[in-house]
């Protein structure tokens, strides 16, 4: 069920990514992320995004329960 949960937050922040940002470039920017952190979460490859939750709240102006509902 986690998992599952974790592939749902991948996507909403994914897509959160593309509407109010250019580029992923653009949104590491902004957010002071290591440059390729958007591709590794699109790739699978990693769930920092869980870590940061909080960050992307603020960035995105929702809420966590938000970006996990």
């Amino acid at each position: 069920m986690k998992k599952e949960n974790s592939i749902t937050t991948r996507d909403k922040i994914l897509a959160m990514i593309e509407s109010e940002y250019e580029s992923d470039a653009a949104f590491e920017r902004e957010l002071e992320l290591p440059a390729k952190t958007v591709n590794n979460w699109r790739r699978g490859r990693s769930s920092s995004y869980m870590k940061m939750l909080p960050k992307l709240a603020a960035a995105f102006d929702v809420s966590v329960g938000e970006i996990l509902d």
